[in-house]
Parts: C-alpha cells; structure tokens; sequence
C-alpha cells in the first residue's frame, strides 16, 4: 500500500480535481466534523509519508500508553512526552518533520533543538515542554558561560548553527538554507488530558503571542 493509501485507511481524505489534495477529519465543539485541507500538489506525498510511517504509529502509542500517568512520570519522561505530541499534532495539521523524531518514552531527548517543522516552503524552531500550566517558559541567558537565552536567535545560531545542524541529523547545507531563508520560533507547552498551547517566540528569547497552527 502506498503511503497515501496508509493515510486514507487511518482516517485522512484525499481528493484529485487537477491538484491533489490531503484533508484531515476535524470535530468540532459540539460534535460536528469536517475535512480541514493539510496538503496540496507536490506536499501531499510528504505529508502522507510522514503521517503513515512507523514512528508516527509508534509515537501515538507511547502517548496513549502515558496520557493518564504522565504527571507520575520523571522530567525526562515529560520532556520527551512534550516532544512526541508536538510531532503528532503539527504532522497531523501538515507539517513536516525535518529532524530526528524519538518514539521512546526513555529516549535521551534533545539537548538543544527539539524540532524543526516544515510546510509550505515556510521553517518552523519548536521548543516543547510538558507543564500542568499553560505558561510556558525558557531558560535564560547564562552570562558566565556565553549561553544566550533559549530559542533566541542568538542561541539557534551559534557556533555556525550548531543546534542546527544536531537537529538535522548533521545535514549543514539544510541548517545553513533555513538560516538563511528565516524561520518561525515557536514554543509549545503540552499538559495533561491532551492540553495544548503555542506560543509566537520573538528573535530576543521572549514569548509572546498564541501562534495557530
């Protein structure tokens, strides 16, 4: 089966009037669902792909496995439970992955960047935390050891985009094009029974307003 086939069996639309296109089921507050377009042309296979693949079935069940005992859980568990729902609900909406993604509760994490997302030509920098708040927060800048703030510019960027380049499994020229080109910072807070917020990042480190996805 192809991965497009895989994505219409777990439940996606796809519909081909001269543009191919790829829509997701949408339930609405009170009930109601309808088709929201995540996909066109050229993005559809790459979205299909990424929605039908085994880390993206793999991340869903350790999810499943956790969202009622995810407060129990250590940091580091939180973190990468952050981290794989950030994956899903973005790929679910579209977007890309272009880094590493974990599907391991007890997976090292990222030490840096958490993800890179891409869709409709546009980067997006997502930073991920687990929070029984919906206030989301950064570390600041260490003065005596040259850390900038996280998610800053400053800190995406240095040492010739180092963080970068980790994230993206050591591929330089993507790192170097997407610094280039420019990017979206975003951070996004998960808590429990499925909670979610996003969060606009401005070049400094500070966060500002709700970003939608």
């Amino acid at each position: 089966m192809t991965a497009l086939g895989k994505a219409i069996a777990k439940g996606y639309k796809a519909t081909h009037d001269g543009v191919t296109k790829l829509y997701r089921k949408v339930t609405g507050k009170f009930g109601m669902t309808s088709n929201e377009l995540i996909a066109s042309g050229d993005d559809v296979g790459r979205v299909a792909v990424n929605v039908a693949d085994a880390v993206n079935d793999r991340q869903k069940s350790v999810l499943n496995q956790w969202k009622d005992n995810i407060g129990d859980a250590t940091n580091a568990q939180k973190g990468n439970y952050g981290e794989m729902a950030t994956d899903l609900d973005l790929a679910e909406k579209g977007y890309i992955p272009l880094h590493q993604r974990i599907d391991n509760i007890d997976a090292p994490g990222h030490q840096g960047i958490d993800a890179v997302m891409e869709k409709n030509g546009e980067y997006f920098i997502v930073e991920s935390k687990y929070s029984s708040t919906s206030t989301p927060s950064l570390n600041a800048a260490n003065l005596s050891t040259g850390l900038p703030k996280q998610m800053s510019d400053d800190w995406i960027r240095q040492n010739q985009n180092e963080r970068l380049i980790n994230v993206l499994d050591g591929d330089i020229g993507l790192a170097d094009q997407i610094a280039s080109q420019g990017y979206t910072r975003v951070v996004a807070t998960h808590g429990p029974n499925g909670n979610k917020i996003y969060k606009l990042v401005d070049s400094a480190g500070n966060i500002g307003n709700t970003w939608t996805p």
